[in-house]
C-alpha cells in the first residue's frame, strides 16, 4: 500500500479548524504535511500529527511567489518534491497553476 501524503494550503487549515473538522486530514491520509510558510500564515497551535516540511530548493519555488502568495508557492513546490502527493489549494490561481 502506498502512503497518501497531503499537501495542504493555510485556507484549508483554518476553514476545517473553524468547522471542527481538521481531524479529517489525520484519518483521510497518512501524512499531512504543511511549509514553514503555511505555518507562519496560519499563526496558530497546530497537532504534532501535520508535520513541517522544507521544499528542497525554496529558489525555485520563488518563481511562483510572482504569481502567488508564498503559502500557495511553497505547497506547490513541496507537491512537486513528493511521488503522487494530493494537494488542497483553495484558490482557482493556484490549482491551474499548480495543474
Amino acid at each position: 500500500m502506498s502512503n497518501q501524503i497531503l499537501i495542504c494550503d493555510t485556507s484549508a487549515i483554518i476553514v476545517l479548524e473553524k468547522l471542527g473538522k481538521l481531524i479529517l486530514l489525520k484519518e483521510l491520509f497518512d501524512e499531512v504535511l504543511i511549509t514553514n510558510e503555511i505555518k507562519l500564515e496560519y499563526g496558530e497551535y497546530l497537532p504534532d500529527w501535520i508535520k513541517i516540511e522544507k521544499p528542497s530548493d525554496l529558489l525555485k519555488s520563488k518563481i511562483l511567489l510572482l504569481q502567488l502568495d508564498p503559502g500557495e508557492a511553497s505547497a506547490i513546490w513541496l507537491a512537486l518534491e513528493k511521488e503522487n502527493p494530493t494537494l488542497l489549494i483553495d484558490e482557482r490561481k493556484g490549482r491551474e497553476i499548480a495543474s
